[in-house]
């Protein structure tokens, strides 16, 4: 079975990747000789494909894909003095945001604040040099069971302290 894609954005509807299933012999099996079932493809995590043979073939296959939450945007910054002021939209189906910043535009050295309440769109780095450039950028994250699954970083904002 081969799966059109290893990995989605969440997008609050169900997904479902397209999909090509091989007999023994590496030859196309036809749709009326299997049906498709979808897990757990609506929130971000792991989804399950399961194919179930029939007709002329016999057994299943099972297979997985990922889904990944969506990430915030307008990741607003105020500067003050050693310190910045974080402000970003609440995205949606997360459990939280991680923001990373360095004074490197590499993200060399860099420092991870996480913010584990899904409702928090603010907060402040503190104890910052004075009149330093610092680069940052933010994504969301979606803990399923055991399991977290990061959105991409956004893009990397430079901001001069105060």
């Amino acid at each position: 079975m081969k799966l059109s894609a290893s990995g989605f954005n969440h997008t609050g509807k169900k997904l479902t990747p397209k999909i090509t299933v091989y007999d023994r012999n590496n030859k196309v099996v036809t749709v009326g000789n299997y049906t498709v079932t979808y897990k757990n493809n609506i929130k971000p995590g792991t989804a399950t494909v399961t194919v179930t043979f029939k007709g002329n073939y016999s057994g299943t296959l099972t297979g997985s894909f990922s889904i990944k939450p969506k990430n915030t945007s307008k990741l607003q910054i105020t500067s003050k003095t050693k310190s910045l002021v974080l402000k970003w939209n609440k995205a949606p189906v997360v459990t939280g945001y991680q923001i990373q910043y360095s004074t490197s535009s590499g993200m060399k050295n860099a420092r991870i604040v996480t913010i584990s309440k899904s409702t928090t769109t603010t907060t402040t780095l503190k104890k910052l040099k004075a009149k330093k450039n610092y680069y940052l950028r933010i994504r969301t994250y979606y803990k399923a069971g055991k399991t977290t699954v990061y959105s991409g970083w956004s893009k990397v904002v430079k901001k001069k302290t105060k």
